[in-house]
């Protein structure tokens, strides 16, 4: 797929990728069985948006801390968690020079699920990187937005897949960041942190009010 920069920027960063995510999640998930979590099974509990510089290379990834209510889903209801993790809308871009010498970018889009690793009862974590260059390359990749799951092994013996995403599709870095946010320095880089309002923890604010963001 070749396309401007102009041209992709103007799509809607959800239009393919909820089409094309589901079954890269997969995890054997019923039909019909994608859910939001609307009844606290899951919240975001921080997220922070880093990178750093060193010479000539330049990183950026994602870091996210999931909750999950494993003493309900789990204790109580019998269920298995099956997976837990972020989906991920993105674009790569590659640039290029026409037969007339002229630059032009060469884009195409994709969707990438990151799992996140069980860290203690009811946390789970995640990096996924996206930007990992030195001077001169040509090759590189941003975020259109971001969405989080949480599969489950009814004790039915069905499996659903519960999400949390903006207005039924992911949230964009620029919409996560829209009320700000704080900075911690790396010392060769930074990570930035949300602001305590952003929408990406309104499922927190509803069930956890009093829980202490992860740092």
């Amino acid at each position: 797929m070749r396309r401007t920069k102009a041209s992709v920027l103007a799509a809607a960063a959800g239009c393919v990728f909820f089409n094309g995510v589901a079954a890269a999640v997969g995890d054997g998930v019923d039909p019909g069985g994608d859910y939001d979590a609307n009844h606290c099974e899951m919240y975001v509990d921080n997220l922070g948006y880093g990178s750093y510089h060193y010479l000539n290379h330049e990183q950026k990834f994602l870091d996210v801390y999931l909750k999950v209510n494993e003493k309900d889903l789990v204790e109580r209801q019998g269920d298995q968690i099956a997976g837990v993790g972020m989906a991920v809308a993105a674009r790569s871009f590659t640039a290029s020079d026409d037969a007339d010498g002229k630059a032009f970018l060469d884009v195409l889009e994709f969707s990438e699920v990151q799992q996140a690793t069980r860290v203690a009862p009811g946390s789970y974590q995640l990096r996924f990187t996206f930007e990992d260059r030195s001077d001169g390359q040509t090759f590189f990749k941003e975020v259109a937005g971001v969405s989080f799951f949480l599969t489950v092994k009814r004790s039915s013996g069905r499996t659903h897949r519960l999400w949390i995403r903006h207005r039924g599709g992911p949230f964009t870095l620029d919409r996560i960041f829209a009320e700000g946010g704080t900075e911690m320095s790396l010392g060769i880089g930074a990570v930035r942190y949300p602001d305590p309002a952003s929408v990406v923890y309104d499922q927190k604010r509803a069930c956890a009010p009093a829980a202490p963001a992860v740092r």
